[in-house]
């Protein structure tokens, strides 16, 4: 999981991740998950937060056969949801 992290790390860092964080105040620094940089955060804010940060500097997959890249906002949410229930990297998957 932490490839993923250290990837969106760029988009951690600007507007619009910064501004979500402020806005999630009261799901901050609670939680079981992470934030790219390492901040913990409620699995709801894990997987908004991290997911606009991969937006926000265009980490985006292409599936060719549908014509959309879902990963941005998949993946995220995959891992705040494999994250907040322990889950292993093999079990994520």
């Amino acid at each position: 999981m932490s490839k993923f992290k250290f990837k969106v790390v760029p988009g951690a860092v600007v507007a619009p991740a910064t501004m979500l964080e402020k806005a999630l105040a009261d799901e901050m620094d609670i939680g079981p998950c992470h934030l790219a940089l390492g901040r913990k955060a409620t699995a709801r804010a894990a997987a908004l937060i991290n997911g606009t940060a991969a937006h926000g500097i265009e980490l985006d997959d292409t599936h060719n056969e549908s014509f959309s890249h879902p990963g941005a906002a998949v993946i995220p949410a995959a891992f705040a949801v494999a994250e907040a229930r322990g889950a292993s990297g093999l079990a994520f998957l």
